[in-house]
């Protein structure tokens, strides 16, 4: 009752009262000798029982995955505390027909001439013959019956030649995966601990067969699913990350099993740890294997972000999940402004070591950790771009977050632990003004200048409304309707146009990448006949978007794609649209139906795919912003590179 109710408090005592419990697992990851004593234990009990089969067992059993055999028999997995065997019907009549001479015995479900192999009528009578079998199993009579101990363990029939195994038995669908059973288990649920039938894993999911009356088994949870385990005595905790319905979300669900020794509670987290890491449940040297695939993460923390909540939800939320995924980490609580950039850029070690970079904050984290990067003289020579970076949104805006698909903090920790690594465009800004000491800038999210500039910038010091700043600031600036003259150089996408991705030895950082041309004097050319279109006049909204979203209610470019090495080019110029048609554009900007060509907004808000952009200021000075970052003001040269930076995702197809 005390584990159920106040488990993550005894989780957190435990992790404080033994802090070496986690730094140090050398004294957890050498106990192979607690293994084979539990294996020599299981045999000596074997041997025991086989010569006293008038032992009472009354243990559980469970009949599971019929499937047809390559001789055309329906066979079905029938486990109990010593494994797993196939049985046909056949079998279960056999059993019948020797019990019935030590007694009455309840009726076996019925054979079938036609259409035994209909799936329904299978699955009917599996469930009818799992009735059956356990009734039989807890009579104080057929328990302790040699006909019934052969049934569940020994070889009764030659068709199970080479079939019958415990630790690798799977249907036709599942002929390459390992299966492992644990007995003698129990669940905790609330506040009870109910004993289960059996726990099973196979490379591909884990079953919990629980006792109950009727259908018996739960649905299988897929392996990708594991996310990491821990085991305290002999308690094991499993951790999943399960999509649900009714909202679709990830959801964080956890498993407590009471073990029946310290040495299977290992052994049980142990196979668990190599599910959470993708591995086979079977490998050979299983501690081996752990510990070579051992991630290790740098973590930066921004307490400073959005409502200042960045370090408590990585303290009492995100740290545990990677103790409980067997991970190290190196962490950073970032204590004033560009202190990522500062650490990154300067850091002595080389980051090639990292697994995977965690950024605790929002798309200010985001953005220094990139400039900090893009300055490391070891970028190319040691692969840095290769090294996924994942965000856990605890800010304002969590661009990057929403556009990966870690909407908030369980698929965030889901992505650290079990994402897939996706390739991102960036985008890559230069000074061309004379009196600029300005270093390159890259971004991996937008560019804004006019109303959503001053929109994201003037509302800096209303972070600690969260998203309601930007409601705030929309408001605001409709009312003004402030303009920025400026002549906008274009180099638009051409239809069904494919950017080329450079080869991985090509530093974008040279300008020798460029697709921008200089005459003799230094200046630059926008030929006609290379594509090259201008746009000048007064712009209302000025927005170039790498992502689709900029924050969670902003779908600004619902068609851009994170890895096509386009630009989405988002404006309103020489128009002066009422205040009531501006916040009409506000309000569809929530379901990206702003740009349709049948809003009513498509008069005067247009939108263009490009991959090079040159703006040349015409007016006073005014707010620039990069991925939600204010820039000095000036001309600004900007273009596209396609699949430079690695980030960890949700897994495409699920990317809520």
């Amino acid at each position: 009752k005390f584990l159920g109710e106040h488990f993550e408090d005894f989780i957190r005592m435990t992790r404080r009262t033994r802090k070496d419990y986690f730094s140090n697992r050398s004294s957890i990851l050498n106990h192979r000798e607690d293994f084979s004593s539990s294996d020599q234990r299981r045999e000596s009990v074997a041997a025991e029982r086989q010569e006293d089969f008038h032992q009472v067992t009354q243990e559980p059993v469970v009949v599971t995955h019929p499937y047809m055999t390559g001789q055309g028999f329906v066979a079905y997995k029938v486990m109990s505390e010593h494994g797993v065997v196939l049985r046909r019907y056949s079998d279960f009549s056999s059993l019948y027909n020797r019990l019935i001479q030590f007694g009455p015995v309840a009726s076996l479900p019925g054979k079938k001439l036609f259409g035994k192999n209909d799936e329904q009528f299978i699955e009917e009578r599996r469930i009818a013959l799992e009735r059956w079998l356990s009734t039989v199993a807890s009579h104080p009579v057929f328990s302790q019956s040699e006909p019934l101990y052969t049934f569940l363990h020994g070889d009764i029939g030659k068709h199970e030649k080479g079939l019958i195994r415990s630790k690798s038995l799977g249907g036709p669908d599942q002929a390459s995966d390992s299966m492992i059973t644990f007995c003698n288990l129990k669940l905790i649920e609330q506040d009870t601990a109910q004993p289960i039938a059996a726990l099973q894993l196979t490379d591909r999911s884990f079953s919990v067969f629980r006792l109950a009356t009727g259908n018996q088994t739960n649905t299988p949870i897929p392996s990708s699913s594991v996310i990491g385990a821990e085991s305290f005595g002999v308690f094991v905790c499993v951790y999943t990350s399960q999509i649900t319905t009714n909202p679709p979300k990830r959801e964080l669900v956890r498993y407590l099993f009471e073990c029946s020794s310290p040495a299977q509670s290992i052994e049980v987290k142990t196979r668990f740890l190599l599910l959470s890491r993708g591995l086979s449940i079977s490998s050979g040297d299983m501690l081996s294997n752990l510990s070579k695939s051992k991630p290790h993460f740098l973590v930066i923390v921004s307490p400073a972000s959005g409502k200042k909540k960045g370090f408590e939800i990585w303290r009492d939320e995100v740290c545990g999940y990677l103790e409980a995924a067997d991970a190290v980490y190196d962490e950073l609580i970032t204590t004033h402004r560009n202190h990522a950039k500062e650490f990154v850029s300067n850091m002595s070690r080389s980051l090639s070591h990292y697994s995977a970079v965690i950024l605790v904050g929002g798309d200010g984290i985001v953005y220094e950790y990139i400039q900090g990067l893009f300055s490391r003289e070891d970028l190319y020579s040691n692969n840095l771009l290769d090294i996924p970076l994942v965000t856990v949104p605890t800010g304002s805006g969590n661009a990057l977050a929403l556009n990966t698909g870690n909407i908030d903090v369980s698929t965030a920790i889901y992505a650290i632990l079990r994402g897939e690594n996706l390739k991102l465009d960036i985008t890559k800004f230069e000074r061309n003004d004379k009196d600029s000491n300005s270093a390159n800038i890259y971004s991996l999210l937008s560019f804004s200048w006019g109303l959503f500039a001053d929109l994201d910038v003037g509302t800096d010091a209303y972070r600690w409304m969260g998203d309601t700043r930007f409601v705030y600031g929309t408001l605001k600036e409709i009312m003004a309707q402030k303009t920025v003259l400026a002549k906008v150089h274009i180099l638009p996408v051409i239809e069904n146009q494919k950017i080329d991705i450079l080869k991985s030895d090509i530093d974008i950082r040279s300008s020798d990448t460029s697709v921008f041309e200089k005459d003799s004097e230094g200046k630059l050319v926008f030929d006609e006949n290379k594509g090259w279109k201008v746009i000048e006049g007064d712009f209302l909204l000025l927005v170039i978007c790498n992502v689709r979203y900029l924050s969670a209610d902003c779908l600004m470019a619902p068609s851009v794609r994170l890895d096509d090495g386009q630009l989405e080019f988002v404006y309103i110029v020489n128009e002066t649209p009422s205040k009531t048609k501006l916040l009409e554009v506000m309000s569809k900007l929530k379901d990206g139906t702003h740009l349709s060509s049948t809003s009513s907004t498509s008069s005067f808000l247009k939108s263009v795919k490009i991959r090079a952009f040159y703006i040349e200021p015409l007016t006073k000075s005014s707010t620039m912003v990069v991925d939600g970052e204010p820039i000095p003001f000036g001309p600004v040269q900007a273009e596209q590179f396609r699949s430079v930076v690695t980030v960890k995702s949700q897994p495409i197809s699920q990317i809520i």
